[in-house]
C-alpha cells in the first residue's frame, strides 16, 4: 500500500518529491501523523476485519490529512465476485474476498477516528464489459450486473 508524503509545496513539486512505501496493514511501515495521503487499492476485501486498517491510516495520516481507499463492492463480493490472478507457474488463481457491508466500513472508519468526505458506487457499464474478452462472458455481465455497482470508494480525512 503505498503512502504519500509531502511537504508545503504545489502539487506537481509534490508528485515529484513524493515518497512511496509499500506494507501490510499491521503495522503500516511509517511513522505516526507522517503521511498527507495513504492509498489501498482493491486490497481491504481481503481482511477478515476493516477496524486494524482503518486504525493504522488514521495512525500514520497527518492531521487534515487523506484517505483514498477502492475496494470490490460488497454487492460484487455476495454474489461470488473475485479477482483472477496468474501465479508465478502461468496457472491462474482467484483470491478470496470477504464481503464488508457499507455499514461495516462506516463504523472502521468512523471508529477510527476518521471523516467520511465521499463514496463513490461506480456501476458496471459497457466498458467493463468489453474487457471480459469471450462474448459468453460479455452476455452473461450484461444479463447479470449492468447497473450493479462493482466498486466502492471512500475518500476520508483527519480531522485532527
Amino acid at each position: 500500500m503505498p503512502v504519500w508524503s509531502y511537504g508545503k509545496v504545489n502539487r506537481c513539486e509534490a508528485a515529484r518529491r513524493a515518497t512511496f512505501r509499500s506494507g501490510s496493514f499491521d503495522p503500516l511501515p511509517a511513522e505516526d501523523a507522517s503521511a498527507d495521503l495513504v492509498t489501498c487499492m482493491l486490497a481491504l476485501t481481503h481482511v477478515t476485519d476493516l477496524g486494524p486498517a482503518f486504525r493504522e491510516f488514521a495512525r500514520v495520516l497527518r492531521p487534515g490529512g487523506t484517505v483514498v481507499t477502492t475496494d470490490v463492492h460488497p454487492i460484487a463480493t455476495a454474489l461470488g465476485g473475485a479477482a483472477l490472478f496468474r501465479r508465478d507457474d502461468g496457472s491462474r488463481a482467484v483470491t478470496t474476498n470477504h464481503t464488508h457491508w457499507v455499514s461495516s466500513y462506516v463504523r472502521a472508519i468512523t471508529d477510527a477516528g476518521l471523516v467520511i468526505e465521499r463514496c463513490l458506487e461506480p456501476l458496471v457499464d459497457e466498458g467493463y464489459k468489453v474487457g471480459l474478452g469471450s462474448p459468453e462472458f460479455r452476455e452473461a455481465a450484461d444479463i447479470s450486473l449492468t447497473g450493479l455497482p462493482l466498486l466502492l470508494i471512500w475518500v476520508l480525512r483527519r480531522s485532527d
